[in-house]
C-alpha cells in the first residue's frame, strides 16, 4: 500500500501538473491517468520500504504521517522520465537525505515505542537449552574410570 495516494499527489502538484506527468502518450487527456500516478506512489513506497525495513517492521497499521510528503516528491520524481527539473530532482535527494538517517536510527519517525517493533537482527539462530549430551556417565567408556 503506498504512503500517499493519488488525491493527495494532485493536491500537491495540481492538476494540471498531474495530467502532464501521467499522460505523456496522450497530450490532450483532461484527467489525470490514476494507473500511472497509482505505479509511481507505489514505487516510491517500496523504495522508502527498503530503508525503513531496517529499523521497523513493516508494513506499518497507520503509517507516520510525515511519510506522506517524501513518498509525493520522490514519485513526482520518478514520474518526470525525460528530465526533472532541479528542484523536483533536489527535493527527491532530499527526501533520500532523510530516509537515510531514518534508517540510520538519527531521526525518528515519532511513532509510539508500543506501536512499532524495532528490529534488532533477523536470521539468527534459536537456542535452546536442553539436558546435556555429554557427561560422565555417558562418557565413562572414553574416560575410563
Amino acid at each position: 500500500m503506498p504512503y500517499a495516494t493519488i488525491a493527495q499527489f494532485v493536491e500537491k502538484f495540481g492538476r494540471d501538473q498531474a495530467i502532464a506527468l501521467s499522460n505523456l502518450d496522450d497530450p490532450q487527456a483532461e484527467e489525470p491517468d490514476g494507473s500511472v500516478l497509482n505505479r509511481s506512489l507505489i514505487d516510491a513506497s517500496a523504495l522508502m520500504d527498503s530503508y525503513l525495513a531496517g529499523r521497523y517492521s513493516l508494513p506499518f497499521v497507520s503509517a507516520p504521517q510525515v511519510l506522506i510528503p517524501k513518498c509525493l516528491d520522490i514519485a513526482r520524481y520518478f514520474l518526470d522520465k525525460y528530465a526533472a527539473r532541479e528542484d523536483v530532482r533536489q527535493r527527491y535527494e532530499d527526501a533520500i537525505r532523510w530516509l537515510e538517517l531514518v534508517a540510520k536510527g538519527t531521526i525518528q519517525l515519532g511513532l509510539d515505542a508500543l506501536s512499532v517493533e524495532v528490529k534488532r537482527g533477523e536470521n539468527l539462530p534459536d537456542f535452546e537449552p536442553g539436558t546435556r549430551v555429554f557427561t560422565n556417565s555417558t562418557l565413562k567408556d572414553f574416560v575410563g574410570e
